[in-house]
């Protein structure tokens, strides 16, 4: 003897439905990866100039303390002498022809040509400025150090 489980009939359809809520829920698993993949790679960028900054001024802070203790040592004529650091790949805009110019040590400062404004605002914000000063004449021993208005990073090294 057949036993008749289904005693109602066929079953009838919540089936779509059921689809459509997987789907809209792939779409909300989606969207969320994607807004957070956007994010994430704008907090690189971000993240990479901050490091590009942090790495320049320490750089700079290194020549100045070695500048310092030569003029202890051998005089101001032997510390003048130094080599200023090589600046890292980012900190600068890279010339079409020339690449990155080299540090420039002139009248107790060490200057640091063309560079990147992103880097620039970075470097016064670490530094507490809100306002560049507008060209290297204007960071004095009162202003140690600070990215200038015309993109020039400046650092009085003796003064």
């Amino acid at each position: 003897m057949k036993r008749n489980i289904n005693t109602r009939g066929k079953q009838g359809g919540f089936i779509t439905g059921m689809l459509i809520i997987g789907i809209a829920l792939m779409a909300v698993v989606v969207a969320a990866i994607a807004m957070a993949s956007n994010s994430s790679s704008t907090d690189v960028s971000k993240q990479k100039t901050k490091t590009t900054a942090a790495v320049g001024m320490k750089k700079v802070a290194d020549y100045v303390e070695a500048f310092q203790i030569k003029v202890a040592e051998d005089g101001t004529a032997a510390a003048e002498a130094l080599t200023p650091p090589t600046m890292p790949k980012g900190f600068q805009d890279a010339a079409a022809e020339g690449g990155i110019t080299a540090p420039t040590y002139v009248g107790g400062k060490l200057i640091v040509t063309g560079v990147v404004a992103d880097v620039c605002t970075q470097i016064n914000s670490t530094l507490g400025l809100t306002t560049a000063p507008a060209d290297a004449s204007a960071v004095t021993a009162d202003l140690r150090e600070a990215c200038t208005a015309d993109g020039s990073y400046v650092r009085v090294v003796k003064g």
